[in-house]
């Protein structure tokens, strides 16, 4: 089995340990953890046609790896020539935009991200790269694909390019409302010396605050339940990030929640813990409060 980019070795040793996997392969520049596993081979390397790994496998595993690659079809025409042609499998897991798009959600522009992908795009290119769709799966703006060797004729698969460009031209014109409005909220807000919190420091907000440019001010505030946050700052917001079980927090005069992908789960939360009323709870992507 080979893994490529296996950050914290967790699923590598899970899988050894639970799967009886007899070679585990990793390849990654920035691996960040060693380990005492003997089946566990790591190379601290990029992944491509000069990677030290060349001989066939079994399974692939690429996990939240292939947006941050800047050729993905080479990466993945290396993938291809990697599988055993006998029932070789690989398992690719990546950012599904589509609906982050439709909704005007900054969660999906980051800096690090190269490559956007829908169900779509990503099929026609795994056609083009001679795989086998097997299975794919959605669900939390991720793709899960399970992918194999073609074992017919490569798929006549073309891509509309007014699909590609309505995505673009729909996204724009939903995270342009979304700032529109974010922004005059917030300043109208903040000239009442409301008190306003955003449940989620995230990247989307990080986004969104640096972009409707606010005036230095202590009437904004940012929650989060991730310990790891608490005490820290988003470059655009004067004040600490606070744990959301801190008492502050139901002080606030509205709240608005940073993160749709769980958006029921934290107003769940607000509701049950700080006995926020719904009316008071609003979402930001998209934007709800006119």
């Amino acid at each position: 089995m080979l893994e490529i980019g296996a950050g914290s070795l967790y699923v590598a040793e899970k899988l050894v340990e639970g799967a009886g996997i007899a070679e585990y392969i990793v390849i990654d520049p920035s691996v960040k953890d060693s380990t005492n596993n003997s089946k566990i081979q790591i190379y601290r390397e990029y992944f491509n046609n000069s990677s030290s790994v060349d001989n066939k496998v079994d399974i692939v595993i690429s996990l939240n790896c292939l947006e941050h690659i800047q050729e993905p079809l080479g990466f993945l025409l290396h993938i291809h020539n990697l599988i055993k042609t006998s029932n070789g499998k690989a398992v690719l897991v990546f950012p599904d935009i589509k609906r982050q798009f439709h909704n005007g959600d900054f969660n999906s522009i980051l800096h690090e991200h190269l490559n956007y992908f829908t169900e779509d795009t990503a099929t026609l290119l795994m056609n083009n790269c001679g795989l086998e769709v097997l299975v794919c799966k959605t669900g939390f703006d991720t793709l899960r694909f399970l992918v194999g060797l073609r074992k017919t004729e490569m798929l006549d698969l073309q891509l509309d390019v007014k699909y590609t460009d309505d995505i673009f031209a729909k996204a724009s014109k939903q995270f342009n409302q979304n700032l529109k409005r974010i922004r005059h909220y917030l300043f109208e807000c903040l000239s009442l010396n409301k008190s306003v919190a955003f449940y989620g420091a995230n990247n989307g907000l990080n986004n969104i605050l640096a972009l409707v440019n606010l005036p230095h001010t202590s009437n904004l505030w940012v929650f989060d339940n991730d310990e790891a946050k608490t005490a820290k700052y988003l470059p655009a917001c004067q004040n600490s990030i606070r744990h959301s079980t801190d008492a502050y927090c139901a002080s606030m005069s509205e709240i608005f929640i940073a993160t749709n992908t769980f958006f029921e789960e934290a107003e769940t939360f607000l509701k049950s813990y700080h006995g926020f009323d719904a009316s008071n709870i609003h979402c930001v992507f998209p934007f709800d409060k006119d």
